[in-house]
């Protein structure tokens, strides 16, 4: 019975993420990333990209992380901003196995920096403009994609008094600007 809900679930999601724009795609991951956290199954933590706290160890290098998070093999993964996308992006079109944890998660930075091509379509989604944008605001100027201006994406950061409320502000956000994420800033960056 467990594989028929988890089957239904996985078509229900993929049905409903293929038949949407790119702009209505982000809205159900940003919406879904905000459904984990509360679920608790995604933690949001800053300068980690996806970690599953080993719980892949026992799994195929060919499993879909899709099936094994959705049946609760995975029961659950510590994230960052662009983690927590990265995840529910996969939890919507079953295109990431196990092997791409390295490939993928693991330096989901590196791939952005340099074009790599995302099996779950996650650079076609998301601009990476966006993704620099949403990186620097959740891990306050200091993750990957540092740089200029640091201190305007500290203060934005201060805002929120943790990782999960900043996750879920930036999530929030992407909600209301319909797909876009539009951080408020003091002044302009």
């Amino acid at each position: 019975m467990k594989t028929i809900n988890v089957k239904q679930e996985i078509d229900r999601r993929n049905k409903q993420f293929k038949g949407v724009s790119n702009a209505q795609k982000r809205v159900l991951i940003a919406k879904d990333v905000i459904e984990q956290i509360k679920a608790k199954r995604f933690i949001p933590e800053s300068g980690t990209w996806v970690d599953f706290n080993k719980q892949c160890d026992t799994l195929l290098e060919t499993d879909s992380i899709q099936e094994k998070f959705l049946d609760k093999t995975i029961k659950d993964c510590n994230c960052c901003a662009l983690g927590g996308l990265m995840m529910s992006c996969t939890l919507f079109n079953n295109r990431e196995t196990v092997s791409d944890i390295e490939e993928h998660f693991e330096a989901i930075g590196d791939n952005i920096d340099y074009g790599t091509k995302f099996h779950n379509k996650f650079d076609k989604i998301f601009s990476r403009s966006q993704l620099l944008l949403i990186e620097k605001c959740f891990e306050g100027g200091v993750g990957y994609f540092c740089g200029d201006n640091h201190c305007d994406f500290e203060i934005y950061r201060s805002q929120f008094k943790n990782a999960t409320a900043a996750l879920i502000g930036i999530m929030e956000n992407i909600i209301k600007n319909k797909g876009t994420f539009k951080p408020v800033f003091d002044k302009e960056i």
